[in-house]
Order: structure tokens, then C-alpha cells, then sequence
């Protein structure tokens, strides 16, 4: 059983640090190098792919928030709408993916981009997401800020209450899981939109079944905001995936 760790914060020059705004910080900085790095194998132009990674970055935090106030706590939000303008209040990890492919989607448009080279910009994003989120998972392990069911397993967390799941924890090693098959795949070219793709199918599934695990989220009809929105993913993906093939199979030679 893992012991229970709090987030460490520093005193420099009378200015308290916290571990969580600080890995929140190496979040954006890795995730925007990672896309940088990989813009030299991409569709998109460096320029063009940087300036729009961050606004992608920009709405999909904006839309981050958003959707945890509305999704999460819609009587809160009704009594006080004025609660979408605390930025440093809750966030939501798949609203903001929704608002990040919503944004790249406009830019399609802003730049004139074709199918392939929307989609390998897609993959950029996706690749600096996944690294980015290794030191944004990291927060949230020692934040807290995730708990999970009473449990016995061994990856259980010795909380102050008695041992459970912390869900930050869990997602966090499958974000390094993810990380690895990532660069393992890459040493062969790959179709444009196919990190996408498969990152959303897998991490829609493995979000949707992680929620089951939750306590204290707000749901509906027994499912969270999340998991609706994680269906929604792996039903798109699904969808996209059955229209490449069918056209694939319309132009293979008979």
C-alpha cells in the first residue's frame, strides 16, 4: 500500500510555491516543447502550429473550467453565476479536451489547412497533452484532489481516513503507460490522426471505467459529466475510424 504524501510548497523571496502550480507550470512548458519537437515530422508549418497550440491551450483552459462549474456544480453555478470567473476554482480534464478540439477545428478553417494536415496537427496536440499531462497528473496525485473508493488493493493510498483509491495516482501511471506506447509506435511513420485516435479511444475508456471508482462527483441518471463525455469520444473515434475504412475499401482495387 503506497503512504500518503502531501504536496511539498516552497518560501523564495516571501512568495509561497505550491508543488501543484509548479507542476502545472512544467505542464505547459514540456507539453509546448513536445509539440515543437514534434512539428518537425508534421503536416503543419512550426509557426502555424506553435501560434495555434497556444490558443488551443488558452480555450482548452477556459473551457476546462467552464465545464467543471457547469457540469459539476450546476446549483452552485445557478445561485452564482459569477463562479466562472474564479480561475484559480475547479477544472475539468475532458472539458477541456472538448474545448481544444473545438478550437483546432477553427483553425482549420483560420489557415486554410487540408483533412491531413488538420488531423496531423491533431496529433501534435494529442502528443504534447499526453507528455504535458505526466507533471499535471503528478499534481494531482499529491494534491489529492481525486479520491477514490475504500479499498485494500495494493496500489491503494494510506489516506488520514483509512486506505483508498486516489484516482490522480491511477491516471497518472496510465498517462506513463501511455507516454511509452507513444514513442514505442513512433519509430514507424504513422497516418495522420492516428495518435489522436487512439489515445482518445483508449483514454475514453479507461477515463469512463476510472469514474466508477470516484467519490463525491456530481452524476446523472449514475454516470458523471465525464463519462458521458468519454462515450461521446470513443463513439466519435469509432465512427471516424468506420469512414476511413469503408473508404479505404472503396478505393482498393478490385
Amino acid at each position: 500500500m503506497i503512504p500518503y504524501l502531501q504536496a511539498p510548497h516552497w518560501q523564495i523571496a516571501g512568495i509561497t510555491v505550491q508543488f501543484f502550480g509548479l507542476m502545472v507550470l512544467c505542464a505547459l512548458s514540456f507539453g509546448f516543447w513536445v509539440v515543437y519537437w514534434r512539428a518537425r515530422t508534421s503536416l503543419v508549418p512550426r509557426v502555424q502550429a506553435l501560434e495555434a497550440t497556444m490558443w488551443v491551450v488558452l480555450v482548452s483552459l477556459v473551457m476546462s473550467h467552464v465545464v467543471a462549474i457547469i457540469a459539476y456544480r450546476p446549483a452552485d453555478f445557478l445561485r452564482d453565476p459569477m463562479l466562472l470567473l474564479d480561475v484559480t476554482g475547479d477544472m475539468s480534464n475532458m472539458g477541456g479536451m472538448l474545448g481544444g478540439i473545438a478550437c483546432i477545428l477553427v483553425f482549420r478553417r483560420v489557415y486554410g489547412w487540408s483533412r491531413p494536415q488538420m488531423l496531423s496537427f491533431f496529433d501534435l496536440i494529442t502528443w504534447g497533452f499526453v507528455f504535458g499531462h505526466f507533471f499535471g497528473r503528478l499534481g494531482c496525485t499529491f494534491a489529492h484532489d481525486h479520491v477514490g473508493i475504500p479499498s485494500q488493493a495494493f496500489i491503494a493510498v494510506r489516506f488520514p481516513d483509512g486506505p483508498r483509491l486516489d484516482l490522480g495516482l491511477i491516471e497518472w501511471l496510465w498517462i506513463d503507460i501511455c507516454i511509452v506506447a507513444f514513442l514505442i509506435l513512433s519509430k514507424r511513420p504513422r497516418n495522420p490522426g492516428f495518435y489522436t485516435l487512439l489515445f482518445l479511444f483508449a483514454h475514453g475508456i479507461v477515463r469512463f471505467l476510472l469514474d466508477f471508482l470516484r467519490v463525491g462527483d456530481e452524476r446523472f441518471f449514475g454516470l458523471t459529466p465525464a463519462q458521458y463525455a468519454c462515450g461521446a469520444l470513443v463513439g466519435g473515434v469509432v465512427w471516424i475510424a468506420g469512414r476511413h475504412r469503408r473508404a479505404g475499401t472503396a478505393h482498393r482495387p478490385g
